[in-house]
């Protein structure tokens, strides 16, 4: 698989029926073969995520009973999502106080591009967090230069739902290679 082969971190896969990147849990059973990178289920309601998956993503804002419950499947499988929102400020301490490890900072709405100034400001109370929201090849490296500690991309890099293109991707991770 292309993504495998050139070194991507985690390969995720959108488990979530209202996506149009929407793939059944089977298929991540299948790319779980073929590569030898960490398989992320992402999905924003739990009932359709992989458990079986190497790591999973619940994109959304979570209430203390939910992260109580996470926290008793092992918080170190778990990537949580927090929005780059004032509200995400709050959010990310009631994370870290449930012990979880593994933040991605990311857009408080679909298609709304991450602001740059917020996302600094978390990534200085949580360095290892990933980041996602708007990334493409042509603003890769503003989102490069907050030294996150890693990033999420998808629809940055489709020529399609769901279809990535080889060169958006090659693109991206020049940049990245390269380090602004």
């Amino acid at each position: 698989m292309f993504l495998d082969r050139i070194g991507i971190d985690m390969i995720g896969i959108v488990n979530e029926p209202s996506s149009p990147r929407f793939a059944k849990k089977e298929f991540n059973k299948m790319i779980r073969t073929k590569v030898s990178r960490p398989v992320v289920s992402v999905a924003i309601n739990h009932d359709n995520l992989d458990l079986k998956a190497d790591l999973i993503q619940v994109h959304r804002i979570l209430n203390d009973d939910e992260l109580e419950r996470l926290e008793t499947m092992s918080t170190s499988r778990f990537i949580l999502y927090v929005p780059v929102s004032e509200e995400g400020r709050i959010y990310l301490r009631k994370v870290v106080s449930h012990g979880f490890d593994k933040v991605l900072f990311d857009s408080p709405r679909r298609g709304l591009r991450t602001s740059l100034q917020l996302a600094k400001e978390l990534l200085d109370v949580f360095p290892d967090a990933g980041l996602a929201g708007g990334i493409n090849p042509e603003n890769v490296v503003d989102f490069v230069s907050l030294n996150p500690g890693w990033l999420d991309v998808s629809s940055g890099v489709e020529e399609y739902p769901g279809k990535k293109s080889r060169d958006k991707v090659m693109k991206i991770k020049e940049v990245i290679k390269g380090g602004v």
